[in-house]
């Protein structure tokens, strides 16, 4: 952890892996969330002073070779099915694994909140939405709009022209889905609608 405004390292996130695939913050910038390459997760308590946040989880280095202080996470989505591919927290705070499934979990406490909809295939894509409590999700040729406590608002199939699957998906700010598929090809949805 830095602090931008001096330059330097403030602490060290022990998170016991050779490579992190993802990383996430909450938006209040209370929690941090790593996704270890052995498909662990775990959540870090930033608090006030990322390194003070949460006393039981945090050691100091003596065999490190950093004077930082260094900060150990606690393990939360170990029942998650599958491969985790991405970590992301919602504007609620809630963090998110993505895999074969989209679930969110209360990062306080650990436990699982809801899974959104989905076939139980790879999910692809993953977008939430940036105030409103809704999920789009897209797997293989299936794109979903739900409510993040897993209610399906509306699903459509063929949401790729070309059969290419989809590679990322975002909200813009006035409501829509933009999806991006693997040839590149850039769509905006209108949010609810199903069509492009």
């Amino acid at each position: 952890m830095w602090d931008l405004a001096g330059g330097k390292c403030r602490g060290v996130l022990a998170v016991g892996a050779d490579a992190l695939p993802d990383v996430a913050v909450s938006p209040d910038g209370r929690w941090a969330a790593t996704l270890n390459n052995d498909d662990r997760v775990f959540v870090w308590d930033l608090g006030d002073d990322p390194v003070l946040g949460v006393e039981e989880f945090r050691i100091l280095a003596n065999d490190y070779d950093h004077e930082e202080p260094i900060q150990l996470g606690r393990q939360v989505a170990d029942s998650h099915p599958g491969d985790i591919t991405a970590v992301s927290f919602d504007a609620q705070g809630l963090l998110y694994t993505v895999g074969n499934a989209a679930i969110s979990w209360d990062p306080a406490t650990g436990a699982r909140v809801a899974q959104l909809p989905s076939s139980g295939e790879r999910i692809d894509a993953l977008a939430l939405h940036p105030s409103l409590p809704v999920a789009a999700i897209a797997e293989s040729d299936t794109m979903r709009l739900c409510r993040t406590d897993g209610t399906e608002l509306t699903s459509w199939a063929g949401a790729s022209e070309d059969g290419e699957l989809t590679a990322d998906l975002a909200f813009a700010s006035d409501g829509r889905l933009i999806s991006l598929d693997l040839a590149g090809t850039l769509r905006a949805w209108p949010a609810g609608a199903g069509v492009s």
